[in-house]
């Protein structure tokens, strides 16, 4: 199975996030709309700043690396062997 680029994902939560908030402003749910816009807005930064880490470590500068394992508090992943 393909996978879609990062942008092209990124671009598909945006289109959810902006669909999904005028469902929820229109049913009434004003608050919950913009928690679904700001939890979206959040995971599509994260996307974006991890992103450019890795694109800038690749190219030799490690300076976004660490600041997104700072920023995004990276070392408090847990992560399981499968």
């Amino acid at each position: 199975m393909s996978r879609a680029t990062l942008t092209a994902s990124l671009r598909a939560l945006e289109i959810i996030r902006d669909d999904g908030a005028k469902r929820l402003h229109d049913a009434g749910m004003i608050t919950t709309a913009l928690a679904h816009t700001a939890i979206i807005d959040n995971a599509i930064r994260a996307s974006l700043d991890l992103a450019y880490a890795v694109k800038a470590a690749a190219e030799g500068n490690m300076a976004p690396a660490w600041e997104a394992i700072d920023v995004l508090a990276l070392s408090q992943i847990e992560v399981r062997a499968a």
